[in-house]
Protein backbone atom coordinates (compact mmCIF):
# COMPACT_ATOMS: atom_id res chain seq x y z
CA UNK A 1 0.00 0.00 0.00
CA UNK A 2 2.99 2.16 0.80
CA UNK A 3 4.09 1.87 -2.89
CA UNK A 4 1.03 2.45 -4.61
CA UNK A 5 0.38 5.47 -2.66
CA UNK A 6 3.99 7.26 -3.29
CA UNK A 7 3.07 6.36 -7.32
CA UNK A 8 0.20 9.13 -6.81
CA UNK A 9 1.57 11.41 -4.42
CA UNK A 10 5.33 11.06 -4.65
CA UNK A 11 5.63 10.86 -0.97
CA UNK A 12 9.36 9.13 0.53
CA UNK A 13 8.89 5.71 2.40
CA UNK A 14 9.45 7.07 5.82
CA UNK A 15 6.52 9.97 5.46
CA UNK A 16 4.27 7.28 4.32
CA UNK A 17 4.70 4.18 5.69
CA UNK A 18 3.31 6.00 9.52
CA UNK A 19 0.27 7.52 7.49
CA UNK A 20 -0.51 3.77 6.02
CA UNK A 21 0.16 2.01 9.38
CA UNK A 22 -2.37 4.76 11.26
CA UNK A 23 -4.74 4.51 8.45
CA UNK A 24 -4.95 0.08 9.10
CA UNK A 25 -4.96 0.47 12.79
CA UNK A 26 -8.75 0.97 12.94
CA UNK A 27 -9.45 -2.22 10.47
CA UNK A 28 -10.70 -5.26 11.31
CA UNK A 29 -9.50 -8.82 10.23
CA UNK A 30 -12.15 -8.99 7.24
CA UNK A 31 -10.88 -5.61 6.17
CA UNK A 32 -7.73 -6.69 6.03
CA UNK A 33 -8.32 -9.45 4.41
CA UNK A 34 -10.04 -7.31 1.48
CA UNK A 35 -7.79 -4.88 0.83
CA UNK A 36 -5.05 -7.81 0.56
CA UNK A 37 -7.01 -9.33 -1.69
CA UNK A 38 -7.73 -6.84 -4.15
CA UNK A 39 -3.76 -5.70 -3.85
CA UNK A 40 -3.45 -9.12 -5.33
CA UNK A 41 -5.66 -9.17 -7.79
CA UNK A 42 -7.28 -12.35 -6.37
CA UNK A 43 -10.57 -9.93 -5.11
CA UNK A 44 -12.60 -8.50 -7.87
CA UNK A 45 -16.02 -7.15 -6.71
CA UNK A 46 -16.09 -3.53 -5.86
CA UNK A 47 -14.30 -2.30 -2.94
CA UNK A 48 -16.88 -0.78 -0.08
CA UNK A 49 -16.46 3.03 0.01
CA UNK A 50 -15.06 3.07 3.61
CA UNK A 51 -11.95 1.56 2.09
CA UNK A 52 -12.13 3.13 -1.53
CA UNK A 53 -11.04 6.38 0.50
CA UNK A 54 -8.64 4.84 2.93
CA UNK A 55 -5.37 4.72 1.27
CA UNK A 56 -5.72 8.46 -0.24
CA UNK A 57 -7.97 10.79 1.92
CA UNK A 58 -10.32 13.09 0.11
CA UNK A 59 -11.14 16.26 1.32
CA UNK A 60 -14.03 16.04 3.76
CA UNK A 61 -15.70 19.74 3.33
CA UNK A 62 -16.88 21.77 0.64
CA UNK A 63 -14.56 24.59 1.42
CA UNK A 64 -11.23 22.61 1.19
CA UNK A 65 -12.31 20.85 -2.09
CA UNK A 66 -12.94 24.62 -3.44
CA UNK A 67 -9.34 25.90 -2.57
CA UNK A 68 -7.90 22.47 -3.73
CA UNK A 69 -9.94 23.02 -6.82
CA UNK A 70 -8.60 26.56 -7.11
CA UNK A 71 -4.91 25.39 -6.44
CA UNK A 72 -4.94 22.76 -9.12
CA UNK A 73 -5.86 25.13 -11.74
CA UNK A 74 -3.05 27.98 -9.98
CA UNK A 75 -0.88 24.76 -10.15
CA UNK A 76 -1.19 24.32 -13.76
CA UNK A 77 -0.81 27.59 -15.04
CA UNK A 78 2.43 27.78 -13.21
CA UNK A 79 3.54 24.80 -14.35
CA UNK A 80 3.18 26.43 -17.81
CA UNK A 81 6.17 28.40 -17.27
CA UNK A 82 7.58 26.24 -14.31
CA UNK A 83 7.27 22.25 -15.01
CA UNK A 84 9.45 21.24 -12.11
CA UNK A 85 6.99 22.92 -9.76
CA UNK A 86 6.04 20.05 -7.02
CA UNK A 87 8.32 17.34 -5.09
CA UNK A 88 5.09 15.71 -3.85
CA UNK A 89 1.69 16.34 -2.20
CA UNK A 90 0.89 14.81 1.25
CA UNK A 91 -3.12 14.55 1.52
CA UNK A 92 -4.82 14.52 4.94
CA UNK A 93 -8.73 14.90 5.69
CA UNK A 94 -8.64 18.74 6.63
CA UNK A 95 -6.18 20.12 4.47
CA UNK A 96 -3.75 19.59 1.88
CA UNK A 97 0.22 20.18 1.93
CA UNK A 98 2.40 20.67 -0.97
CA UNK A 99 5.84 20.55 -1.12
CA UNK A 100 7.88 22.42 -3.73
CA UNK A 101 10.99 22.21 -5.68
CA UNK A 102 13.64 24.57 -5.42
CA UNK A 103 13.03 28.13 -7.34
CA UNK A 104 9.25 27.09 -7.38
CA UNK A 105 7.87 29.12 -4.36
CA UNK A 106 7.96 32.23 -6.68
CA UNK A 107 5.44 30.90 -9.84
CA UNK A 108 3.42 29.17 -7.50
CA UNK A 109 2.49 32.61 -5.30
CA UNK A 110 2.62 34.14 -8.61
CA UNK A 111 -1.00 32.58 -9.56
CA UNK A 112 -1.85 31.76 -6.14
CA UNK A 113 -2.10 35.13 -4.16
CA UNK A 114 -5.26 37.34 -4.86
CA UNK A 115 -3.93 40.99 -6.85
CA UNK A 116 -6.36 43.44 -7.94
CA UNK A 117 -5.19 45.31 -11.06
CA UNK A 118 -5.98 48.96 -11.08
CA UNK A 119 -9.10 48.65 -13.80
CA UNK A 120 -10.71 46.17 -12.06
CA UNK A 121 -9.41 42.63 -13.10
CA UNK A 122 -8.22 39.97 -10.77
CA UNK A 123 -5.65 37.03 -10.60
CA UNK A 124 -5.60 34.37 -7.97
CA UNK A 125 -7.56 32.47 -5.72
CA UNK A 126 -10.16 34.79 -3.70
CA UNK A 127 -10.51 34.90 -0.37
CA UNK A 128 -7.00 33.04 0.10
CA UNK A 129 -4.87 34.87 3.18
CA UNK A 130 -1.75 33.37 4.45
CA UNK A 131 0.13 33.29 7.85
CA UNK A 132 3.65 32.93 8.04
CA UNK A 133 5.07 30.04 10.77
CA UNK A 134 8.49 29.21 11.89
CA UNK A 135 8.76 26.29 9.14
CA UNK A 136 5.89 26.57 6.79
CA UNK A 137 3.40 28.94 5.35
CA UNK A 138 -0.16 28.23 5.98
CA UNK A 139 -2.59 29.49 2.91
CA UNK A 140 -6.03 29.76 3.90
CA UNK A 141 -9.72 30.95 2.53
CA UNK A 142 -11.12 33.91 4.59
CA UNK A 143 -14.34 33.34 6.44
CA UNK A 144 -14.44 29.41 5.51
CA UNK A 145 -16.14 27.14 7.49
CA UNK A 146 -14.58 24.91 8.85
CA UNK A 147 -11.15 26.37 7.77
CA UNK A 148 -10.36 25.36 4.21
CA UNK A 149 -5.95 25.32 4.53
CA UNK A 150 -3.07 24.59 2.27
CA UNK A 151 0.33 24.16 3.85
CA UNK A 152 3.91 24.87 2.03
CA UNK A 153 6.25 22.94 4.29
CA UNK A 154 9.90 24.04 4.55
CA UNK A 155 9.00 27.32 3.47
CA UNK A 156 10.23 30.01 6.56
CA UNK A 157 9.85 33.97 6.53
CA UNK A 158 12.85 35.13 4.49
CA UNK A 159 12.12 32.83 1.61
CA UNK A 160 8.63 33.13 1.62
CA UNK A 161 9.34 37.67 1.39
CA UNK A 162 12.22 37.59 -1.15
CA UNK A 163 9.44 35.82 -2.89
CA UNK A 164 6.96 38.07 -2.30
CA UNK A 165 9.18 41.03 -3.43
CA UNK A 166 9.33 39.07 -6.75
CA UNK A 167 5.54 38.19 -7.46
CA UNK A 168 3.63 41.32 -5.67
CA UNK A 169 2.94 45.11 -6.88
CA UNK A 170 2.81 47.57 -4.39
CA UNK A 171 -0.26 48.83 -6.02
CA UNK A 172 -1.89 45.67 -5.27
CA UNK A 173 -4.77 46.49 -1.66
CA UNK A 174 -5.05 42.63 -1.09
CA UNK A 175 -1.02 42.71 -0.72
CA UNK A 176 0.37 40.72 2.31
CA UNK A 177 0.91 43.09 5.06
CA UNK A 178 1.81 40.25 7.99
CA UNK A 179 -0.49 37.58 9.56
CA UNK A 180 -3.65 39.68 10.03
CA UNK A 181 -5.50 39.18 7.30
CA UNK A 182 -6.74 41.64 4.92
CA UNK A 183 -10.79 42.22 4.80
CA UNK A 184 -12.40 40.47 1.47
CA UNK A 185 -12.55 43.07 -1.03
CA UNK A 186 -15.91 43.41 -3.17
CA UNK A 187 -14.43 41.67 -6.53
CA UNK A 188 -13.28 39.02 -4.24
CA UNK A 189 -17.25 38.81 -3.02
CA UNK A 190 -18.44 38.87 -6.55
CA UNK A 191 -16.05 35.68 -7.81
CA UNK A 192 -16.58 33.85 -4.64
CA UNK A 193 -18.47 30.41 -5.75
CA UNK A 194 -18.00 27.05 -5.10
CA UNK A 195 -16.83 25.09 -8.13
CA UNK A 196 -18.96 22.46 -9.63
CA UNK A 197 -16.12 20.18 -10.26
CA UNK A 198 -14.30 20.84 -6.93
CA UNK A 199 -14.60 17.84 -5.79
CA UNK A 200 -12.86 15.93 -9.01
CA UNK A 201 -10.39 18.58 -8.59
CA UNK A 202 -9.77 17.96 -5.46
CA UNK A 203 -8.99 14.10 -5.85
CA UNK A 204 -7.00 15.31 -8.85
CA UNK A 205 -4.51 17.49 -6.86
CA UNK A 206 -4.20 14.64 -4.22
CA UNK A 207 -2.71 12.55 -7.25
CA UNK A 208 -0.92 15.01 -9.02
CA UNK A 209 2.45 13.51 -8.82
CA UNK A 210 0.90 10.88 -11.54
CA UNK A 211 2.27 13.34 -14.09
CA UNK A 212 5.80 14.21 -14.53
CA UNK A 213 5.04 18.18 -14.85
CA UNK A 214 1.28 19.87 -13.98
CA UNK A 215 -0.98 19.20 -16.26
CA UNK A 216 -2.94 21.86 -18.16
CA UNK A 217 -6.73 22.31 -17.10
CA UNK A 218 -9.33 23.23 -18.67
CA UNK A 219 -13.20 23.71 -17.54
CA UNK A 220 -15.95 26.09 -19.03
CA UNK A 221 -19.02 27.40 -17.12
CA UNK A 222 -20.96 26.36 -20.09
CA UNK A 223 -20.44 22.90 -19.11
CA UNK A 224 -19.59 22.90 -15.27
CA UNK A 225 -20.16 18.87 -15.31
CA UNK A 226 -16.86 18.58 -17.61
CA UNK A 227 -12.80 18.89 -16.94
CA UNK A 228 -10.01 18.10 -19.09
CA UNK A 229 -6.73 17.31 -18.46
CA UNK A 230 -3.84 17.90 -21.42
CA UNK A 231 -0.16 16.58 -20.61
CA UNK A 232 2.74 16.32 -23.18
CA UNK A 233 5.50 14.58 -21.69
CA UNK A 234 4.83 11.31 -18.90
CA UNK A 235 2.83 8.64 -18.83
CA UNK A 236 0.07 7.31 -21.43
CA UNK A 237 -3.18 8.31 -21.22
CA UNK A 238 -4.42 4.61 -20.40
CA UNK A 239 -2.09 4.26 -17.79
CA UNK A 240 -3.11 7.19 -15.98
CA UNK A 241 -6.93 6.37 -16.25
CA UNK A 242 -6.24 2.94 -14.63
CA UNK A 243 -4.54 4.51 -12.01
CA UNK A 244 -7.59 6.46 -11.56
CA UNK A 245 -10.31 4.01 -11.66
CA UNK A 246 -7.57 1.17 -9.11
CA UNK A 247 -9.96 -0.07 -6.95
CA UNK A 248 -8.10 0.87 -3.76
CA UNK A 249 -5.58 4.36 -4.87
CA UNK A 250 -8.14 6.15 -7.28
CA UNK A 251 -11.04 8.32 -7.53
CA UNK A 252 -13.79 6.91 -10.25
CA UNK A 253 -16.44 4.76 -8.74
CA UNK A 254 -17.82 4.01 -12.34
CA UNK A 255 -15.35 3.36 -15.34
CA UNK A 256 -17.64 4.16 -17.99
CA UNK A 257 -14.83 4.74 -20.73
CA UNK A 258 -16.04 6.92 -23.74
CA UNK A 259 -13.65 7.98 -26.85
CA UNK A 260 -13.89 11.16 -28.16
CA UNK A 261 -12.26 12.78 -31.21
CA UNK A 262 -8.79 13.79 -29.03
CA UNK A 263 -9.46 12.43 -25.23
CA UNK A 264 -10.75 9.41 -23.50
CA UNK A 265 -13.75 10.26 -20.95
CA UNK A 266 -14.20 9.09 -17.78
CA UNK A 267 -17.73 9.58 -15.94
CA UNK A 268 -16.56 10.20 -12.19
CA UNK A 269 -19.77 10.31 -9.40
CA UNK A 270 -20.34 13.80 -10.72
CA UNK A 271 -18.00 14.95 -12.92
CA UNK A 272 -16.79 14.26 -16.46
CA UNK A 273 -13.01 13.73 -16.89
CA UNK A 274 -11.65 14.42 -20.34
CA UNK A 275 -7.86 12.82 -20.36
CA UNK A 276 -5.21 13.56 -23.38
CA UNK A 277 -1.70 12.23 -22.71
CA UNK A 278 1.20 12.17 -25.53
CA UNK A 279 -0.33 9.08 -26.74
CA UNK A 280 -3.03 10.87 -27.67
CA UNK A 281 -1.47 13.54 -29.46
CA UNK A 282 -0.28 14.10 -33.05
CA UNK A 283 3.79 13.54 -33.23
CA UNK A 284 3.85 17.03 -33.98
CA UNK A 285 2.57 18.45 -31.21
CA UNK A 286 4.85 18.24 -28.35
CA UNK A 287 5.05 20.86 -26.68
CA UNK A 288 2.29 22.92 -24.37
CA UNK A 289 2.92 25.73 -25.82
CA UNK A 290 3.47 26.71 -29.38
CA UNK A 291 6.06 28.72 -30.78
CA UNK A 292 4.95 32.55 -30.49
CA UNK A 293 8.04 33.85 -32.30
CA UNK A 294 7.50 32.29 -35.65
CA UNK A 295 7.88 34.06 -38.90
CA UNK A 296 7.44 31.62 -41.26
CA UNK A 297 3.46 32.47 -42.52
CA UNK A 298 4.12 35.60 -44.83
CA UNK A 299 1.45 37.61 -42.37
CA UNK A 300 2.10 38.40 -38.76
CA UNK A 301 0.26 40.02 -36.11
CA UNK A 302 2.64 43.08 -36.56
CA UNK A 303 2.17 43.34 -40.33
CA UNK A 304 -1.89 43.03 -40.30
CA UNK A 305 -2.11 45.78 -37.11
CA UNK A 306 -0.04 47.98 -39.97
CA UNK A 307 -2.44 46.90 -42.51
CA UNK A 308 -5.63 47.64 -40.51
CA UNK A 309 -3.98 50.78 -39.38
CA UNK A 310 -3.02 51.94 -43.34
CA UNK A 311 -6.76 50.53 -44.39
CA UNK A 312 -9.12 52.63 -41.90
CA UNK A 313 -6.54 56.24 -42.40
CA UNK A 314 -8.27 58.95 -43.60
CA UNK A 315 -10.67 61.84 -43.81
CA UNK A 316 -11.27 61.81 -40.08
CA UNK A 317 -10.35 58.63 -39.33
CA UNK A 318 -6.46 59.23 -37.90
CA UNK A 319 -4.37 56.01 -37.06
CA UNK A 320 -0.93 55.79 -36.01
CA UNK A 321 1.27 53.60 -37.59
CA UNK A 322 -0.52 54.27 -41.26
CA UNK A 323 1.99 57.77 -41.78
CA UNK A 324 5.53 56.51 -42.98
CA UNK A 325 7.24 58.73 -40.30
CA UNK A 326 5.36 57.31 -37.61
CA UNK A 327 7.76 56.08 -35.29
CA UNK A 328 7.55 52.22 -34.09
CA UNK A 329 6.43 51.81 -30.81
CA UNK A 330 9.15 49.33 -29.05
CA UNK A 331 6.78 46.64 -27.25
CA UNK A 332 3.46 47.90 -28.74
CA UNK A 333 4.14 47.00 -32.86
CA UNK A 334 0.38 45.01 -32.32
CA UNK A 335 -1.08 48.03 -31.22
CA UNK A 336 -2.60 51.25 -33.10
CA UNK A 337 -4.22 53.86 -31.92
CA UNK A 338 -7.00 55.44 -33.44
CA UNK A 339 -8.41 58.61 -33.36
CA UNK A 340 -11.95 59.69 -34.62
CA UNK A 341 -13.14 63.43 -35.13
CA UNK A 342 -16.88 65.02 -36.30
CA UNK A 343 -16.84 68.96 -35.86
CA UNK A 344 -15.56 69.63 -32.52
CA UNK A 345 -16.28 65.98 -31.06
CA UNK A 346 -13.64 63.37 -30.66
CA UNK A 347 -13.16 59.85 -30.09
CA UNK A 348 -10.25 57.61 -29.28
CA UNK A 349 -9.36 53.93 -29.70
CA UNK A 350 -7.46 51.63 -28.85
CA UNK A 351 -7.04 48.24 -31.65
CA UNK A 352 -5.00 45.41 -30.96
CA UNK A 353 -3.91 42.70 -33.35
CA UNK A 354 -3.39 39.54 -31.27
CA UNK A 355 -2.47 35.41 -33.12
CA UNK A 356 -4.68 32.82 -31.99
CA UNK A 357 -3.87 29.07 -32.18
CA UNK A 358 -6.98 27.35 -33.12
CA UNK A 359 -5.74 23.76 -31.49
CA UNK A 360 -5.81 25.64 -28.55
CA UNK A 361 -9.61 27.00 -28.79
CA UNK A 362 -11.80 24.61 -27.04
CA UNK A 363 -15.24 23.52 -28.54
CA UNK A 364 -16.66 24.74 -25.03
CA UNK A 365 -15.92 28.35 -26.21
CA UNK A 366 -17.95 31.03 -27.87
CA UNK A 367 -14.49 31.96 -30.14
CA UNK A 368 -15.26 28.00 -31.83
CA UNK A 369 -17.69 28.70 -34.24
CA UNK A 370 -16.66 31.82 -34.99
CA UNK A 371 -13.47 30.40 -36.03
CA UNK A 372 -15.77 27.38 -37.68
CA UNK A 373 -17.33 29.72 -39.86
CA UNK A 374 -13.80 31.81 -41.18
CA UNK A 375 -12.58 27.88 -42.28
CA UNK A 376 -15.38 27.57 -44.10
CA UNK A 377 -15.10 31.21 -45.85
CA UNK A 378 -11.58 30.25 -46.36
CA UNK A 379 -12.20 26.69 -48.08
CA UNK A 380 -10.13 25.61 -45.82
CA UNK A 381 -9.68 22.36 -43.39
CA UNK A 382 -11.92 23.19 -39.80
CA UNK A 383 -8.79 23.84 -37.50
CA UNK A 384 -8.50 20.48 -34.49
CA UNK A 385 -9.83 22.34 -32.33
CA UNK A 386 -9.73 21.76 -27.66
CA UNK A 387 -11.80 18.27 -26.43
CA UNK A 388 -15.07 17.77 -27.97
CA UNK A 389 -17.88 16.82 -25.53
CA UNK A 390 -19.88 14.77 -27.35
CA UNK A 391 -19.07 10.64 -27.26
CA UNK A 392 -18.68 9.01 -30.38
CA UNK A 393 -17.61 5.72 -29.16
CA UNK A 394 -18.35 3.14 -26.45
CA UNK A 395 -15.77 1.35 -24.89
CA UNK A 396 -16.32 -1.35 -21.76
Amino acid sequence: MAALRQTYTGETRNAVVPEIHYCLAGLDADDRAVLSATLDGTYLDPLPQHLRGLLIPGAISQPQQHLEASVLDAVSRAGFHHPALLRMVRPHRDRIDLHLQPNALAPLLRELLPTEGPDGSFRGIPGLRAVVHRRHIELYLLHSIPKATLLLPAVSYRPWTEALAEVESPQNPLRWLGNDPTPLRPVELELEHIKPHAALASAILRRLLLFRSPPEVTTSSDHPDVCALDWYHGPSTARVIRALVHQVGGIATTADLFATDTHLSLDTTSTRLLLRGPDLRPETTTERTPNMTSTEHPLTAEALCAHIATSINGGHIHAYGADPADSPLVGHTRTTTVLTTAGSRQRWFKVSVEEIYPAHVSVLSADHDVLVNLARRARIPLPAFGFDPTPLILRP
